[in-house]
């Protein structure tokens, strides 16, 4: 028996709605069978929560900031989203 093994993608966006979508779009098309895309919108002033609220996916998970808290921190709360272990955890 083949277990395929699943990854997340975390994708952190600050007011480039059209760089999100085209990013959005080919993680959508990679032949990796990816478990959930999480995007951490850094609170955009543009169109990005509303692309992200229309979006009908269910991979596809959206965390909005109410403040920008720069790159580093958002990839950081997306991680913490997607996964927290630790040593003396035991996922069952």
């Amino acid at each position: 028996m083949c277990n395929k093994k699943k990854v997340s993608a975390v994708v952190v966006t600050y007011n480039r709605v059209e760089l999100l979508t085209r990013a959005i779009n080919a993680l959508l098309e990679q032949s990796v069978d990816l478990a959930h895309i999480i995007v951490v919108n850094n609170n955009s002033t543009d169109q990005t929560r509303q692309y992200l609220n229309d979006i009908e996916n269910e991979k596809i998970k959206t965390i909005h900031l109410k403040k920008n808290t720069g790159g580093a921190s958002g990839f950081s709360v997306g991680i913490d989203f997607a996964c927290s272990l630790d040593t003396d955890y035991i996922w069952i």
